[in-house]
């Protein structure tokens, strides 16, 4: 078996192995604390398996486990044919809090091409909610204002107006966590 295909058709099973297990967010974190969790390296080469279930799943584990040296082949991912694993491409690389240490200060260049231009809604919004916890730019508040007016999906023209007032200082962040979160009005407690 050629060496390429064997270290992806590892790491698919390392994937498959470690998505069977029950584990909540909390509890697969902990893992990857106490060193029993697989390494980014050890699952990347999944990345380029040919179901796209494994894909899915392996950047639902890098959103937890990657490093810099994730950062390439999750790029990549950000342009897989399948919509999901766009998705979650981008989820990955910008939701930052889940990492054991950021991975890298500013990523708009990936996520302000894929709002503005990826086929799906879904993938556009993600990368608008990885924009605001990006630092602000002339170009990402231009963007968002624009996607805010001109998507043609009203999740992502709402998705876009939230980020731009976060971006221009006249919102509420989840990322400023130093902020008091303020208390939702009419809403019903799901309790």
């Amino acid at each position: 078996m050629h060496a390429k295909l064997k270290r992806t058709m590892d790491a698919a099973e390392i994937v498959s192995r470690w998505m069977e297990q029950p584990l909540g967010k909390r509890e697969f974190e902990a893992s990857r604390d106490a060193g029993m969790s697989p390494t980014a390296a050890e699952i990347l080469p999944a990345l380029k398996h040919p179901n796209s279930r494994i894909r899915f799943d392996c950047l639902g584990m890098l959103d937890h486990l990657a490093d810099e040296s994730s950062l390439e082949p999750m790029i990549s991912a950000a342009r897989d044919p399948m919509p999901r694993v766009r998705r979650m491409a981008v989820h990955a690389l910008g939701c930052q809090r889940c990492k054991p240490s950021a991975l890298c200060s500013d990523l708009n260049a990936v996520f302000l091409p894929i709002a503005e231009t990826d086929s799906a809604w879904r993938v556009r919004r993600e990368a608008v909610i990885s924009i605001v916890q990006q630092p602000a730019s002339d170009r990402s508040r231009a963007s968002l204002a624009h996607l805010a007016r001109y998507d043609p999906h009203p999740k992502v023209r709402k998705q876009a107006g939230w980020a731009f007032r976060i971006q221009t200082g006249q919102g509420w962040s989840y990322g400023h966590h130093d902020r008091p979160r303020p208390e939702a009005k009419g809403r019903r407690s799901r309790t």
